[in-house]
C-alpha cells in the first residue's frame, strides 16, 4: 500500500526566490511480503532530468516516511500557472511487484500578481 500526503506547504509564494523553501513530505509504504525499495521522484518542470530519492532506508518500522526537499521559489516571468513541481512515489515489494506511482504536487506562485523580482 502506498499513501503519499500533501506537502507541507502545497504552495511556494514568490518571495525570497533565490533561498530555497523547506518541504515536508510524508507517507505509508507498507507490503506484507515486505519493501524491497521505495523511490521518490522529483519532477521539476524547469528541469529536463527528475531527481530520484531512493527513501527505503528512511521507512519506519511501520511503513511511514518523512522527506525535506529544498524547492525554490522562482518563477518564470511567462510562467502564467506558475513552477510546478511533482512529486511521485513508486515502490517494489519484495516479491518484484511495483507499486505506484501515487503523486502529489507543489506550486511555486507569484502573490499578489507580482511580475518578476524587483529591486528597490
Amino acid at each position: 500500500m502506498l499513501v503519499l500526503n500533501q506537502p507541507d506547504p502545497p504552495v511556494l509564494l514568490w518571495k525570497w526566490p533565490f533561498r530555497p523553501k523547506r518541504v515536508l513530505i510524508t507517507g505509508r509504504v507498507t507490503d506484507d511480503s515486505g519493501v524491497a525499495r521505495a523511490i521518490i521522484t522529483l519532477d521539476d518542470e524547469y528541469w529536463r532530468r527528475p531527481r530520484r530519492f531512493d527513501i527505503t532506508r528512511r521507512l519506519e518500522g511501520d511503513g511511514n516516511f518523512r522527506l525535506v526537499l529544498r524547492l525554490s521559489s522562482w518563477v518564470r516571468a511567462r510562467d502564467r500557472d506558475g513552477h510546478v513541481y511533482e512529486i511521485a512515489l513508486t515502490a517494489v515489494d519484495e516479491a518484484g511487484n511495483e507499486s505506484g506511482p501515487e503523486s502529489v504536487f507543489v506550486r511555486a506562485q507569484r502573490a499578489g500578481g507580482a511580475r518578476g523580482h524587483r529591486n528597490r
